[in-house]
């Protein structure tokens, strides 16, 4: 050691070597601090996320379960674990409608006794393909063997789901797993529920007798009266170049519009992200739909996506028949097994 340094002092270099790891070790606390922060906050968003999941779950279920329900538990057998068929009525029930609107002549018409369906289509995941509709004529005229009691289609609707349920198995060999159907007075409520729906119309055209006049073509945004006129009509008069052209498809053209409206409106409630929006939506449904007793809300969930991507199944082949009555009347005809096929499992 030179004389000039100081004599080494043990003491003071201890608190010199605390003071320096003192200094050296200040952050790394603060950072754990910051650290420890972060991650409160962090499980805390997980949490509420988790939270606002499992109301949304449960509030989900709770309105499906306001759903009215149509025992069918006899005649549905259980649905496979892919591939199951829905079937989807349009009831032609008039209940309900405001005789004041403006259209409730053309919609109202002439009086009917009990129910009947107005549309009845098929849906399903066909292994290979992707979702299909395939609409069943309403004039179809099936004839049970050995009962002496052949009816239209739509007829057995009368009678109730369960009859045509039935019927369709009967007499068609297809295998219904699950059942909706909707209210025809309720139908617009659906759809101003959701705000409208977007259609693609090939031309412009109109049916005088329910006041119903569409000026654009393309993709047309529909609010829920003209929606509802529009997959009901049966005097389609389109307007080509000028020119106005009445529909002669019939009950075969409403058909592919009635699928097309299901088409949107399984589109339309998928898009939906607002939750005050869907929550409308399902009151709107809650008020129209009828499903089957054994529907969750999977099960829903999946119909809706089927609808939103479905394609139209090759119309089913059919042939104009007179009864011995005097009714007219559709025949199946050459070829309908290849389409019906892939809707029996």
């Amino acid at each position: 050691m030179k004389p000039d340094e100081p004599a080494s002092n043990p003491m003071a270099r201890l608190e010199e070597m605390g003071r320096e790891l003192d200094g050296k070790t200040a952050p790394r606390t603060a950072g754990r601090s910051r650290g420890s922060r972060r991650l409160k906050v962090a499980v805390g968003v997980v949490a509420a996320l988790v939270v606002m999941l499992l109301f949304g779950l449960l509030y989900g279920t709770w309105r499906v379960g306001q759903i009215d329900r149509v025992e069918l538990g006899d005649v549905l057998p259980p649905a496979p674990s892919s591939g199951a068929t829905w079937l989807i009525v349009g009831s032609d029930s008039r209940e309900g409608i405001d005789p004041d609107r403006p259209d409730a002549g053309g919609l109202i018409g002439e009086p009917t006794y009990g129910q009947r369906a107005d549309a009845i289509i098929l849906v399903r995941d066909i292994p290979g393909v992707g979702a299909q509709m395939l609409s069943l004529p309403r004039d179809l005229w099936l004839d049970p063997p050995g009962d002496n009691n052949a009816t239209r289609i739509n007829g057995a609707y009368n009678d109730g789901p369960a009859a045509l349920v039935d019927l369709i198995w009967s007499e068609l060999g297809i295998a219904v797993h699950h059942y909706a159907d909707v209210n025809l007075a309720g139908l617009d409520d659906v759809v101003d529920a959701v705000g409208s729906v977007t259609m693609h119309i090939p031309n412009p055209g109109y049916d005088d007798a329910i006041g119903l006049r569409i000026d654009e073509s393309g993709d047309v945004t529909l609010d829920g009266a003209t929606a509802l006129a529009y997959v009901r009509t049966r005097k389609w008069t389109e307007i080509i170049d000028g020119v106005e052209r009445y529909d002669p498809t019939g009950d075969l053209g409403r058909n592919q519009r009635q699928q097309a409206f299901l088409r949107a409106l399984g589109s339309r409630l998928m898009s939906i992200r607002n939750p005050f929006t869907l929550n409308e939506a399902v009151s709107g449904i809650v008020g129209a739909v009828r499903v089957d007793d054994s529907a969750g809300t999977g099960d829903m969930y999946s119909l809706a996506k089927m609808l939103r991507s479905a394609t139209r199944s090759e119309p089913l082949p059919v042939v104009d028949h007179v009864t011995g009555g005097g009714a007219y009347v559709l025949l199946l005809g050459d070829g309908s097994d290849a389409v019906l096929d892939p809707y029996r499992v």
